[in-house]
């Protein structure tokens, strides 16, 4: 799939200048016509997140700064350990003990002080998930476990944002861009996640130093097609990576009509009906239009004790939480409660028509979800 030009939107009289420094810093980029002053010009006004300053968010960002992107947010909470240095090259030996971000910060400054660098030396979550993505072009997922995974996809799809994506397991790897125009998102193809402890993370599994490198350099390449709109993009397609044998092949991944992220809520995906209420949390941190309808983000995604205007859509990014109790409108017709499971066909009725994971209340004659069971909340 071609790639799609996320700041295509500025003509180029409104792009930043290149002064003469920048000029001669990137002259081999403006050698290449697929580049140019306005394309380079294009990178700079470019604002891209990058989820992560460990293995995947390294050379990202080197290679980004590098190529002149004008601001890069950067996303990381943890501290610099001795067991990172074998693949985290943003931080060096001197740097153990230190912030992420402040290491990460020198090192960018010394590859490029062009760059604007906006740091966020915080755990990327679902009460700051959204405010901090809204204002970037492009989400460079860097995470390094399925929670925030996750997480990223879906506040990257509720926000229109594409999300260049990697990962690494041992001696392999993929990547791919999700959540672009038309294109699938990383639910279309792993519906949920696994269960917890079942696949290791690196510090379990170990990993081969060099590989973050790669797919980390594939990441950026993916990125910068995004903000030029040149090439065929990764967008539709999963890379496979295999280093061992120093295999790549990609297999073709589709949208998905039914995927609860950004399916089609005809065929019953992407967001509930106008006139279901799928729980989250009494205290909803944010909320988003989207196609009319409005998403509340939790904080604690395992709180199912709610209070919702009838007929708003609640959805959880974090956890995107599937459980087997239903919903139901109380008599004072101002909040939903939760009904356990096994309390499921005490006031309800039968799943609605055409519709496979909504039920209506038999009570009330309105419409509820009741999705697939994820997580079993059948102890309320």
């Amino acid at each position: 799939m071609t790639s799609s030009t996320t700041s295509g939107t500025h003509s180029a009289a409104s792009l930043p200048t290149l002064d003469a420094a920048e000029t001669l810093r990137y002259s081999r980029h403006l050698l290449l016509d697929e580049v140019g002053i306005e394309g380079q010009r294009r990178i700079k006004n470019a604002r891209v997140l990058l989820i992560g300053a460990g293995g995947l968010g390294s050379p990202t960002a080197l290679y980004l700064a590098a190529a002149g992107v004008g601001t890069l947010g950067l996303v990381d909470f943890d501290v610099v350990d001795a067991t990172n240095l074998h693949r985290q090259i943003l931080h060096g030996t001197t740097d153990v003990g230190r912030s992420k971000i402040d290491s990460a910060r020198d090192r960018i400054h010394s590859v490029n002080p062009h760059v604007h660098l906006e740091a966020f030396d915080t755990r990327f979550d679902s009460a700051n998930a959204l405010e901090i993505l809204r204002d970037f072009d492009i989400v460079v997922d860097g995470t390094d476990n399925f929670a925030t995974r996750y997480l990223t996809n879906d506040a990257a799809v509720l926000l229109g944002k594409p999300n260049a994506f990697g990962c690494i397991f041992r001696f392999e790897g993929q990547a791919s861009v999700f959540g672009a125009p038309d294109g699938p998102c990383y639910r279309c193809l792993f519906r949920d996640p696994p269960p917890a402890g079942l696949v290791p993370n690196c510090a379990e599994a170990g990993v081969l130093g060099v590989l973050p490198g790669l797919v980390g350099t594939i990441q950026a390449i993916e990125t910068l097609k995004l903000i030029l709109g040149i090439g065929d993009s990764l967008v539709g397609r999963l890379l496979l990576i295999e280093t061992l044998g120093m295999n790549f092949r990609s297999i073709t991944v589709r949208r998905d009509p039914t995927c609860p992220s950004c399916g089609d809520p005809a065929f019953g995906g992407g967001e509930p009906s106008v006139n279901a209420c799928v729980y989250i949390d009494p205290n909803p941190i944010e909320s988003v239009n989207n196609n009319g309808h409005n998403y509340f983000l939790s904080q604690n995604p395992y709180t199912l004790n709610s209070y919702a205007a009838f007929g708003e859509t609640y959805y959880d990014i974090f956890s995107d939480l599937k459980f087997t109790a239903g919903l139901r409108w109380t008599e004072d017709q101002k909040h939903f409660t939760d009904i356990p499971s096994q309390l499921l066909n005490n006031g309800w009725g039968y799943p609605a028509t055409g519709a496979g994971n909504q039920q209506w209340d038999a009570i009330t004659g309105r419409a509820a979800l009741n999705w697939t069971p994820k997580l079993d909340f059948t102890d309320q």
